[in-house]
């Protein structure tokens, strides 16, 4: 936002910029549905990603700290790095997980066409999660090795 301020600085200018938007969408235009469906809707697309990052994290044994950083420090290579640095499988992954939870989501703004493939109950962001994994999980097996871990 700013280059000169810190990172603690930005954090709290843009939580208090974000939580003023929140308020006046709340209490000034009465957009508590707007929000909420938001909300649904972005956890959807953002839980696969997590329950990704949680399986790397729990089947990866060791972290190497300074390639963990290479990205911030405009370094390309290094542990992590995978094919040009993407991890194909991951996104393909969460590519998968993500398009389930829009599909499923049910929301009083917007209803996706697999939403009621639980009778009713919005399985968005569960399932997506678990598609997620499961094929993530999948993915790491058959390559009989950690992508996580690729030199």
């Amino acid at each position: 936002m700013a280059p000169r301020l810190k990172r603690t600085q930005t954090t709290i200018v843009t939580a208090a910029v974000a939580i003023a938007l929140l308020y006046l969408g709340v209490f000034v235009f009465d957009a508590v549905e707007s929000v909420t469906a938001m909300t649904v809707a972005l956890n959807a697309v953002i839980t696969p990603w997590v329950a990704i990052l949680a399986i790397g994290a729990l089947t990866t044994r060791s972290y190497d700290p300074v390639d963990l950083q290479a990205f911030a420090h405009g370094i390309r290579g290094g542990r992590y790095w995978f094919t040009r640095g993407w991890n194909l499988p991951a996104v393909a992954a969460w590519t998968v997980g993500a398009t389930f939870g829009v599909l499923a989501v049910n929301t009083t703004l917007y209803v996706g066409p697999l939403a009621d493939v639980a009778g009713g109950v919005d399985v968005s962001t569960a399932g997506s999660a678990a598609l997620a994994g499961l094929m993530y999980l999948a993915s790491r097996t058959s390559a009989h090795r950690s992508p996580i871990l690729v030199q």
